[in-house]
């Protein structure tokens, strides 16, 4: 049996982001924010972070090498 948080069926697109970042949102409102550069980056509008690789800024950016992942609020 499949779990919902993780059916083949569910479907992912990727959305626009800043060069050096990578942005995927799946279809349950969950996205996934990684900043391989050397600077930090804003993260998307109207999300709240869920758990990330490393410390976030309280000033709403996204650290340089590091990875979140989000919900929409």
């Amino acid at each position: 049996m499949t779990s919902p948080a993780t059916s083949p069926a569910e479907d992912f697109h990727w959305l626009d982001s800043p060069a050096g970042t990578l942005l995927l949102e799946r279809g349950n409102g969950l996205l996934c924010a990684v900043n391989l550069t050397d600077q930090p980056v804003p993260l998307p509008a109207a999300t709240s972070p869920l758990i990330a690789s490393a410390p976030l800024g309280k000033d709403g950016l996204l650290p340089p090498d590091t990875t979140v992942l989000l919900h929409r609020t």
